[in-house]
């Protein structure tokens, strides 16, 4: 089906665009930060959102077309969606699920998307877009620390934590019809 299709085109984009970036070494992380592109965009000019509202899939069955383009993500609690109409101006949707946190993440110039574990070092990290990007994808700071991360593959290029990586979440980009089914 064309879901399945942008579901497997997208993680196997994923999967090369990671094997491909992922650094070696602190040389290399500090060469990805010491190239970052600057935008116009600064941090805080992109509001993430902070544990928005649950609504359920039967008050929402009016609100999206049924070709609305989701995130699903596996969570400890069930399956949560992510309208990419919601995504595309926020970037980052920053949860707290039974004391842990987690980042969806999403960058419009390139359509990748991931969801991390957002703990490190038994710190739940909040993150926002930080403005510059590498490789035409957005680049994130954790409130906490002030690190920048590479939105893929979840990784610290600079900062405290640098070197540190994210845990990924299972995710799954299909349409409104076939997810509230």
């Amino acid at each position: 089906t064309p879901c399945l299709t942008l579901f497997f085109g997208a993680l196997i984009l994923g999967l090369s665009v990671q094997a491909h970036a992922l650094p070696k070494n602190l040389s290399e992380l500090r060469a990805i930060a010491d190239g970052l592109t600057e935008t116009r965009i600064k941090h805080g000019d992109i509001p993430a959102l902070f544990s928005p509202p649950v609504v359920h899939v039967i008050d929402a069955a009016n609100t999206y077309d049924a070709s609305e383009l989701m995130l699903l993500v596996a969570r400890p609690t069930g399956i949560r969606m992510y309208p990419q109409s919601i995504l595309v101006w926020h970037e980052v949707v920053n949860e707290f699920i039974k004391g842990h946190g987690y980042a969806i993440t999403y960058c419009p110039l390139t359509g990748s998307f991931a969801a991390y574990e957002s703990r490190v070092e038994n710190v739940n990290l909040i993150f926002d877009v930080e403005g510059r990007l590498y490789n035409n994808n957005s680049i994130l700071i954790d409130r906490n620390t002030g690190s920048l991360w590479m939105q893929l593959p979840g990784i610290c290029i600079d900062g405290p934590l640098q070197g540190k990586g994210l845990k990924q979440v299972p995710v799954l980009w299909t349409d409104w019809a076939h997810a509230r089914k």
